[in-house]
């Protein structure tokens, strides 16, 4: 029997993604906002009780060109949503992966970052994905951070398959040359 994996946010493009990757060697209930909001504690009990992970990796979301938009819908989501995770995951004994952003990080080392760099985020965006990293680790320990940049993949729309339309219509590609980055 394959084991049971939660995916949340699943209707953006990495929980597309992570969905399709995942089919064959989990049990995958994928779902999106609409379906589960990690801000509501009784969805959330409801839908652990009855799916009962193993794994629940959390693509929920605001992302950086939202933030701004609704502070506080940002906060309750990248922050307080993740903490509501990592208590379900800690009543079920289910591991927590926890996708948070390199924008945890002031962005002016001109390098790449390691474990060991200490967040210092000076967005709003990378605060909440902070403050959720900081609450998901204080409520379970059965957790993994992983902080990504330049997400790409065959939905949505990312840098990569930006410059790919770009490539295969014949325009000209130009790219800023003062940033820097790993695409996850």
């Amino acid at each position: 029997m394959l084991r049971r994996m939660l995916i949340t946010g699943a209707s953006g493009m990495v929980g597309r993604q992570a969905a399709d990757y995942f089919r064959n060697e989990y049990t995958v209930t994928a779902l999106s906002r609409t379906a589960l909001s990690v801000t509501d504690d009784k969805d959330l009990n409801r839908v652990f009780q009855t799916v009962k992970p193993a794994i629940v990796l959390n693509c929920a979301v605001i992302r950086n060109d939202r933030c701004s938009q609704n502070e506080q819908l940002a906060r309750q989501v990248n922050a307080e949503g993740v903490r509501n995770l990592a208590v379900c995951c800690s009543k079920c004994g289910a591991v927590l992966v926890q996708l948070s952003t390199d924008y945890v990080f002031e962005g002016n080392t001109g390098g790449s970052y390691t474990e060991d760099t200490s967040p210092c985020p000076v967005s709003l965006y990378g605060c909440t994905k902070r403050a959720g990293e900081l609450f998901a680790l204080e409520e379970n320990k059965n957790i993994f951070v992983i902080r990504t940049g330049w997400l790409y993949g065959r939905y949505g729309d990312n840098f990569v398959r930006k410059v790919l339309r770009q490539a295969q219509s014949g325009q000209e590609i130009q790219i800023m040359g003062n940033q820097y980055g790993n695409p996850t």
